[in-house]
């Protein structure tokens, strides 16, 4: 991604070309583009996009066209929750945690939920204001599912053990699997 911030044309974004940056700014895309974790900084006025290389697995299809890309227009399935977030974080300074949180978005031809535990941090311009947000992100869908299925797991082996028939055993599974979200339809049979 270094070769990809380096080469964009900034100067068609507000942020300008990349010669004249303050040295805060250069800074953090710096810290960004060397990290190992997903990261991405929104900055100016649009919050453009800055993002790194394990970010990039997360955007799917839509790099590289969201380098430089406003926030409000990368981030638009999910912006009823992202933007208030951006928001509060520019104009109050103050750090915003979220933890599998679920967003639906767009990456790879089709809008999908996923969940993501990240924090959004304000990063300081040269005189000290507000200029900019930096992402830190974990893709935690794995993890958030397989924790889902194994406690839908846990209710359906519990389900039916003081079932006193087999009818009984089948409509109390059939509730067990009801209250979960990884099961749309299921039917039970008595061979």
């Amino acid at each position: 991604m270094g070769e990809r911030v380096l080469a964009f044309d900034w100067s068609r974004t507000p942020l300008g070309p990349i010669e004249a940056w303050p040295q805060s700014l250069s800074s953090v895309v710096a810290l960004c583009l060397h990290s190992p974790f997903q990261m991405a900084i929104y900055w100016g006025p649009e919050l453009n996009c800055i993002y790194n290389d394990a970010e990039r697995d997360v955007l799917g299809t839509r790099h590289p066209r969201a380098l430089g890309l406003p926030a409000r227009e990368l981030l638009r399935e999910m912006w009823e929750i992202t933007g208030p977030q951006l928001q509060r974080v520019m104009e109050g300074g103050n750090a915003i945690w979220a933890e599998n949180q679920p967003l639906s978005f767009d990456p790879h031809g089709m809008v999908e939920t996923r969940y993501f535990t990240y924090s959004y941090s304000p990063i300081l311009n040269d005189f000290g204001e507000v200029s900019g947000v930096l992402l830190v992100t974990e893709d935690t869908t794995d993890r958030v599912l397989a924790e889902r299925r194994l406690e839908a797991l846990r209710e359906l082996a519990t389900s039916s053990t003081d079932a006193e028939t087999e009818r009984q055993a089948c409509e109390q599974t059939a509730v067990a699997l009801a209250g979960t979200a990884d099961v749309a339809f299921a039917l039970v049979y008595l061979i």
